[in-house]
């Protein structure tokens, strides 16, 4: 199983681009959602912790990779990202948030996996007033409320946990760029890093 990862911040287009290019590569693609798998927040938690890489249950996350790469399937997490915890599986969420095994598993989130997993990493880097304004959109259809909290502690957080990943990432894409045009980068790298490996 092939792994490629987007990382970027909130607002940054990673859903996006990850439903593109899992419909552009070449084979079949899931897409992993790691905001899915935050762990419940605990009363010591500060008001960052959505947004850490400690909020994400990591064991859970490599357990249903193991299970894709054997070929089952899997059914990912329902979180409230307001309420801060996981909600019960009910019959209708079940078949949005089934994965089934396929030859390419597309990771996006605000972090990256840990090193030792072997994939290729994608950095969406849009501009802060950019990412806001759609925090600002999907806050209007969705009724939550993420942007009052943006510049307070979205921001930082991002520039603390996120960011830095922009160092590790094989290529870094202008999230300001049309759609097509991150596709089309993204495949010529994916597919020059997949040739190297051979």
């Amino acid at each position: 199983m092939n792994i490629v990862q987007i990382a970027g911040g909130e607002g940054a287009g990673k859903t996006t681009l990850a439903t593109l290019l899992a419909e552009e590569l070449t084979g079949v693609a899931t897409i992993l959602t790691l905001d899915r798998y935050r762990r419940n927040k605990r009363p010591d938690d500060g008001p960052a912790f959505a947004l850490q890489p400690g909020a994400i249950d990591w064991p859970l996350v490599h357990a249903h990779m193991d299970a894709l790469a054997r070929g089952e399937h899997v059914i990912m997490p329902d979180y409230d990202l307001e309420a801060g915890h996981r909600l019960p599986m009910r019959l209708p969420q079940t078949d949005k948030l089934g994965l089934t095994p396929t030859d390419i598993l597309i990771v996006e989130g605000m972090h990256y996996l840990p090193e030792e997993v072997e994939a290729i990493k994608l950095f969406l880097d849009t501009p802060s007033d950019v990412r806001r304004e759609r925090v600002r959109k999907r806050d209007a259809e969705l009724g939550q409320h993420l942007c009052s909290i943006f510049d307070s502690i979205i921001e930082p957080a991002y520039q603390q946990y996120t960011l830095p990943l922009r160092e590790q990432a094989d290529l870094v894409l202008d999230g300001r760029l049309r759609l097509y045009q991150l596709v089309q980068l993204a495949q010529r790298r994916i597919a020059s890093i997949w040739g190297a490996w051979g």
